[in-house]
C-alpha cells in the first residue's frame, strides 16, 4: 500500500514537472508576431521624429518575439494631441507607444489642453538630448556673429509652440533674463518645429531653440552652414552640488549662464523667480526630455518587455553607431524606476510660489 501511494505521488510530481516545462517552452514572448506603433506627438521632419525613428529603427531587434515597428507622427497643441490620443483613445494592448517631447509645465498649470496626468502614464525610458538656442544673423544692425552681438539686439521674435509649454517657458525666461522683456516678442501656435524651421527661413521669426537631434537634421546643414543663423549657447544642466555644466555632446558651446556672465561680469550670478524658475525646468528637461510611454492600463508584459529592450540598445554598437551618424552625439538614457522616481518627485513636489509666478507670466504672455 506504501510503495503504491509513492509511486503515485511520484507519477502526479512528474505530470506537473513536464507541464510546467512544456508551458514555459511554449510560452511566446508578448510581441512575438506583432507589429508596434510609435507614435511621435510633434509633426514630422522636426527633432522628436528624427530621434524616435532612430530609436524605432533599432531596439525591435532587443524586444523578445522581435516586432516590427512603425514610427507615426501626430502634431498639435504643442505636443498634447497625441499624448491625450495614448491616454483616452488608443487601446490599451501594449501595440502603441508613445515617443514624446513630454510638457510637464502643462500639468503643473493645470493646462485645459492636458486631459491626462503624466504618472498615470505606464513610463518606459527617456532620453535627454541637449537643447541649443539660434538666431537669424540679420536679426540686428550689423548682423549677429557672436554671442556678444546678440546681448545688444532688439526686437526680434521668438518661434513657439504653446504659450504652456517647457520650451516657450524656457525660452522666454531665458531671454528676460539676458535681454530684458522689452527686446523681443513672442510669436506662438506652431503646431511643431518644423513650421519654425519653415518661419525662420521666411524671417517670419528670427530666434529659437531646439534639441540637438532638430539641430542636426535641419539647423546645421540649412541654416548655420548657409551663414543664415547663429548658434549662441546651449541650455546647462544644473547639478545637486551647484554646478552648471555644458552637455558633453557639445563641449565648444557655451552656456546660457556663461553667455549671461558675458554681459554682466564673471561673478555675476542671475537670481530671482524667473531664474529659480528657468533652473527647475533646466534640471528637469536634463533628465527627461523625449519620454517613452505606454497607456494607463496596458500589460504589465508590454512594459517590462520595452524597458528591456531600451535598456539593452544603448549597448548596441549599430545603433550607436547610427544615432552618432544622424546626431553626432551619444544618447542618455534613463530607464524603468529611476525615470518614474524622477516623474513623480518633480510633478508632485512643485514649489507652490513657482507654480503661482508661472500662472501670472503665462497670463501675461510672458512679459
Amino acid at each position: 500500500m506504501y510503495t503504491k501511494v509513492i509511486s503515485a505521488f511520484a507519477v502526479l510530481l512528474v505530470a506537473v514537472f513536464s507541464t510546467t516545462v512544456v508551458s514555459s517552452v511554449d510560452a511566446k514572448p508578448f510581441y512575438k508576431g506583432k507589429r508596434i506603433v510609435f507614435l511621435g506627438n510633434y509633426p514630422a521632419g522636426g527633432a522628436n521624429s528624427t530621434e524616435g525613428r532612430i530609436f524605432a529603427a533599432h531596439v525591435a531587434r532587443h524586444i523578445p518575439g522581435k516586432p516590427k515597428i512603425i514610427f507615426r507622427d501626430m502634431g498639435g497643441a504643442g505636443g498634447l494631441v497625441a499624448t491625450n490620443f495614448l491616454a483616452e483613445a488608443a487601446r490599451p494592448n501594449g501595440i502603441t507607444v508613445g515617443f514624446f517631447t513630454w510638457n510637464p509645465v502643462a500639468q503643473v498649470l493645470g493646462d485645459p489642453g492636458l486631459r491626462v496626468k503624466y504618472p498615470d502614464l505606464q513610463f518606459v525610458a527617456a532620453a535627454a538630448p541637449p537643447v541649443i538656442c539660434y538666431i537669424r544673423k540679420d536679426a540686428a544692425p550689423g548682423g549677429i556673429n557672436s554671442p556678444r552681438d546678440f546681448l545688444k539686439a532688439k526686437g526680434f521674435k521668438f518661434g513657439g509652440l504653446r504659450t504652456t509649454s517647457t520650451h516657450d517657458l524656457k525660452g522666454r525666461l531665458s531671454l528676460d533674463l539676458l535681454i530684458g522683456p522689452e527686446n523681443y516678442k513672442t510669436v506662438t501656435g506652431y503646431r511643431g518645429f518644423t513650421p519654425i524651421f519653415a518661419a525662420i527661413h521666411q524671417n517670419e521669426v528670427q530666434y529659437h531653440t531646439t534639441s540637438i537631434p532638430g539641430y542636426r537634421r535641419v539647423v546645421e546643414p540649412t541654416m548655420e552652414r548657409t551663414g543664415l543663423v547663429k548658434v549662441l549657447y546651449q541650455y546647462e544642466t544644473p547639478t545637486a552640488d551647484g554646478r552648471y555644466i555644458r552637455n558633453s555632446n557639445l563641449p565648444n558651446l557655451p552656456t546660457w549662464l556663461e553667455v549671461y556672465k558675458m554681459k554682466y561680469g564673471k561673478n555675476a550670478m542671475p537670481s530671482g523667480m524667473r531664474w529659480q524658475t528657468l533652473k527647475f525646468l533646466n534640471t528637469l528637461n536634463s533628465q527627461l526630455f523625449r519620454m517613452v510611454f505606454l497607456p494607463p492600463k496596458a500589460p504589465k508584459a508590454a512594459r517590462d518587455a520595452l524597458r528591456k529592450a531600451f535598456s539593452s540598445v544603448t549597448k548596441d554598437k549599430k545603433f550607436l553607431a547610427a544615432y552618432k551618424k544622424a546626431i553626432k552625439a551619444v544618447p542618455n538614457v534613463i530607464v524603468g524606476a529611476k525615470g518614474e522616481k524622477i516623474i513623480n518627485a518633480t510633478l508632485r513636489n512643485v514649489d507652490p510660489k513657482m507654480v503661482g509666478f508661472l500662472k501670472k507670466y503665462v497670463k501675461a504672455g510672458g512679459k
